[in-house]
């Protein structure tokens, strides 16, 4: 591992190799997290549209905003598992009867 080292360090065309693969990999880190910021400020502004569509009352502070996120997806998240619960037992008895 210590050979590898020194040699990406003696050699310019390895460590302008090295750098190019960490910029690249610095740029699609970068890319992912900007996505994944963009969805969520899609799905809050999406939640608030909703909530003034429907006459709630819009949260003021984001604390107030991630309390009403988690009522509302707290019996989806129930009624989520239990049906996860009832697929696995499905899948199981299927199995079970397959078997010869």
């Amino acid at each position: 591992m210590i050979d590898i080292y020194e040699v990406i360090l003696n050699d310019p065309v390895y460590i302008a190799i090295a750098v190019l693969l960490a910029i690249s990999v610095v740029f699609s880190l970068i890319k992912k997290l900007f996505k994944l910021a963009v969805i969520i400020i899609a799905c809050i502004v999406l939640y608030i549209g909703y909530l003034h569509y429907s006459g709630e009352e819009v949260p003021q502070s984001m604390d107030k905003l991630i309390e009403n996120i988690e009522k509302k997806s707290g019996s989806a998240t129930e009624k989520l598992l239990k049906g996860s619960e009832e697929l696995i037992k499905k899948a199981d008895k299927l199995i079970k009867e397959k078997k010869p």
